[in-house]
């Protein structure tokens, strides 16, 4: 090789060539690098361009053309003019012959090979930091996320526990859909109560908790929950024996209400016993002899009046006297007729309907529930007064024990268990508490979207309705 030609001209370099000077290898290199691993692949072009292509400022390109020779200046300058530098620059061979042609070639070798040395330390930086990523988010992709512990209790027909420990119920015959649906191997471990269910998603021991778990702000800030798949309401069953047992009817006659009716009709009987005393102890002697005797007979002609049967042996002889005998009878017939009405459909619906027809009614009973359920945290919202059980048996038992008078829980189950179970109590028309059940998940859980999806879909299909009607009926 020997000089470089442009347009049938010799063209040389005093120096430097004109390719070398003035360009910031030093900043390039670095920066090019720092570019890709900030920003990606997307600004590359613009690394590859500013490392590899020289386009000096107005100033360098001065410098650069006072280099040149004095019969290639036009040629070089008529190339910049004409924007076509780096085709003139593309068309110029350097001699290496030039020892200092060489040097700056093989500087600018040593440049690009330090460009590409740090291009390829960044790309195998990103390959590292994608596939650590991708190792990271690993439970969202449901083909590799190995086998899941899923935790769950007896609460039919959520969950139902078989004579072989295996599962079935509205939320395990869910659960398996999803399952399916995404691929998921899974196995199912036994828990005692919902709480060591959310203690287990929490604590790492389980990964997904499917039973019936109702959803409340405080279980919310300790795991994460699906979308709820199924709102239902907190029942109250009652005891069905209502014949045999007169307890309810007792409670009702010596309750407070009952005690206030009945004192306020008595204290009327009486002041109209002492008001006829006292216009008709000087001129009738039916209510004279004395206070005691005076008083006396007036209350005693006050409770005779009130039942309607007056004693013609006492009769008031006084004005005042017989004012005081009319307006009473009158009072007397509208108090005994609302105070029986009164009595009667009080006795009449705690026999038909038993203790609890409506929320209020329990303040007045004992109620049961069940510890650690979202019925304990409603009712005590609510100040009433409970007590607890360990499980759905241990409170119908004390139900049929009397020892007591309403067992409080999740409707559905107690609706499932008196109807499957031939238990003896009855449910209630009272629904409180709205609840909705979601699957429980780790906070941290990758796959909670996809089992929304998948829960969505199920929910929608004609499978749904089936799997519901299956297990609660047509209500």
């Amino acid at each position: 090789m020997g000089k470089a030609w442009v347009n049938d001209k010799p063209f040389s370099f005093r120096s430097v060539a004109v390719s070398s000077i003035g360009h910031p290898w030093p900043q390039a290199v670095p920066v090019a690098g720092w570019i890709t691993l900030i920003f990606g692949f997307a600004l590359w072009p613009v690394a590859l361009l500013w490392a590899y292509v020289d386009v000096p400022a107005p100033r360098q390109r001065e410098q650069r053309l006072a280099t040149v020779d004095t019969g290639d200046r036009k040629l070089v300058d008529t190339g910049l003019r004409s924007g076509k530098w780096l085709i003139a620059r593309a068309t110029c061979v350097v001699n290496l012959d030039d020892p200092m042609k060489r040097a700056t070639g093989q500087s600018m070798n040593r440049a690009l090979r330090s460009a590409i040395a740090a291009a390829v330390v960044a790309i195998g930086l990103i390959a590292a930091t994608s596939m650590s990523a991708r190792a990271g988010t690993a439970p969202e992709d449901t083909a590799g996320t190995g086998e899941l512990v899923v935790g769950t209790k007896d609460a039919p027909p959520f969950a139902i526990k078989g004579e072989q420990g295996d599962w079935r119920g509205i939320s395990i015959d869910l659960w398996r859909r999803i399952a399916d649906k995404l691929k998921l191997q899974y196995r199912f471990v036994e828990a005692e109560s919902v709480t060591a269910l959310l203690d287990g998603v929490r604590a790492g021991t389980f990964d997904v908790a499917v039973a019936a778990i109702t959803v409340t702000p405080a279980r919310e800030q300790q795991v994460d929950f699906s979308t709820p798949y199924f709102h239902t309401g907190t029942g109250i069953a009652v005891q069905s024996d209502r014949i045999a047992s007169w307890m309810p009817v007792i409670r009702s006659i010596t309750s407070y209400s009952f005690m206030q009716a009945l004192g306020a009709l008595l204290a009327l009987a009486l002041l109209t016993g002492v008001l006829m005393w006292l216009f008709e102890r000087r001129t009738n002697e039916g209510f004279g002899g004395g206070v005691v005797r005076g008083l006396s007979s007036g209350v005693f002609w006050s409770a005779n009046a009130m039942t309607q049967r007056v004693d013609a042996s006492i009769i008031p002889v006084t004005l005042p006297g017989r004012i005081v005998a009319v307006i009473w009878m009158v009072l007397s017939v509208i108090a005994v007729a609302a105070f029986t009405a009164a009595i009667t459909s009080t006795l009449t619906t705690k026999r038909l309907h038993g203790m609890v027809n409506s929320l209020g009614d329990l303040s007045s009973v004992r109620v049961g529930i069940i510890q650690g359920t979202a019925t304990e945290d409603a009712l005590s919202r609510m100040r009433f007064k409970y007590r607890t059980v360990p499980s759905a048996n241990d409170g119908f038992e004390a139900l049929r024990k009397g020892t007591i008078d309403a067992f409080a829980y999740d409707r559905p189950i107690l609706a499932w268990m008196i109807r499957q179970g031939g238990l003896s109590a009855d449910l209630s028309e009272v629904t409180f508490e709205p609840q909705d059940y979601a699957i429980a998940l780790r906070n941290d859980s990758g796959l909670r979207k996809q089992i929304n999806i998948a829960l969505l879909e199920a929910e929608q299909s004609e499978w749904w309705k089936d799997i519901q009607f299956r297990y609660l009926g047509q209500n």
